[in-house]
């Protein structure tokens, strides 16, 4: 069975709640990166396009990282923690983002 927009109707109930309530999307295959270090905001802040040396425990932002030549290798999303920066991005992009 299907809803009035082609839809099945499991699909379209998704698709309702995330128009006009909350969904939950969950992103099984990501590429995770945990940096430590007291230096961690600073080295991260340059190798990417957003102001992450001014993050604070609980904020995040998205940025593009790039290489050391300032070409864009990657969209990330960064998350500040008390004792570590996490970058998220697509899957398989650990030796992309890390040579």
């Amino acid at each position: 069975m299907s809803s009035s927009d082609g839809l099945p109707d499991e699909a379209a109930s998704h698709y309702y709640a995330m128009q006009h309530a909350c969904a939950l999307v969950a992103f099984e295959r990501r590429t995770q990166i945990d940096l430590t270090g007291s230096d961690r905001q600073r080295f991260l802040h340059n190798l990417c396009t957003n102001e992450v040396s001014k993050l604070t425990p609980g904020q995040g932002c998205e940025a593009f990282a790039t290489n050391v030549q300032g070409k864009c290798i990657g969209h990330v999303l960064i998350s500040c923690q008390e004792d570590l920066l996490r970058v998220s991005t697509v899957a398989d992009q650990a030796s992309v983002l890390i040579p």
